[in-house]
């Protein structure tokens, strides 16, 4: 399947208006209705890895709505981590882009949170790395716009820490800095983190 996927990529044929009628929603369909947690997790991942960057952006909203109903045993994390480095990746390198696409960030968040309404009791590590992509997405995509930062409502404010999501805090709280600089003070949440952390 992931072999067939990669040529129908590389399909002259398959541009973006090809891709987004007919191509993906009949790969997200499949995924769906197979029903089996491996295999979706792996179409997705491929749909995410062999497409062009400019097709994600453009059928961002279908594809997190297939994300959202993907047997409950997906690892949705992986796939979207996957996701939003690719996206911040293509975004750092075609920054014209970013005016188009200026909803990538709330969309990715409502998806974000709906995901994690609807898998009710995660682990709190799977809750943080998800919190950790997002954070980490909307900053390189957005490094002048801080509320989206602000927006996050972090989990592990409310919980008592372990010592993998303590790991993940330290990301958390490294990840802006590298980007942002003394910038970091702006952020409302970061002291919060930090605090935490004590």
């Amino acid at each position: 399947v992931g072999q067939a996927l990669t040529r129908l990529s590389e399909l002259q044929g398959v541009d973006l208006k090809v891709y987004c009628s007919s191509v993906l929603p009949s790969i997200l369909d499949r995924a769906v209705n197979c029903e089996d947690a491996i295999a979706q997790e792996y179409l997705m991942e491929r749909i995410v890895t062999v497409f062009p960057d400019d097709f994600h952006l453009h059928s961002l909203e279908r594809f997190l709505t297939t994300v959202g109903q993907l047997h409950s045993k997906v690892n949705v994390n992986r796939i979207l981590g996957l996701l939003m480095k690719r996206l911040s990746a293509y975004t750092r390198l075609q920054p014209s882009k970013i005016n188009s696409s200026t909803l990538m960030f709330p969309l990715l968040h409502q998806y974000a949170a709906a995901i994690l309404r609807k898998k009710g009791h995660m682990p709190l590590a799977e809750v943080l790395e998800l919190e950790e992509a997002l954070l980490s997405f909307s900053i390189q995509c957005y490094p002048s716009n801080l509320t989206y930062c602000d927006q996050m409502r972090f989990t592990l404010l409310l919980m008592r820490l372990d010592r993998e999501s303590t790991v993940i805090v330290k990301r958390m709280l490294q990840t802006p800095f590298q980007t942002l600089g003394l910038r970091i003070l702006d952020l409302s949440y970061y002291s919060s983190l930090l605090n935490h952390l004590a």
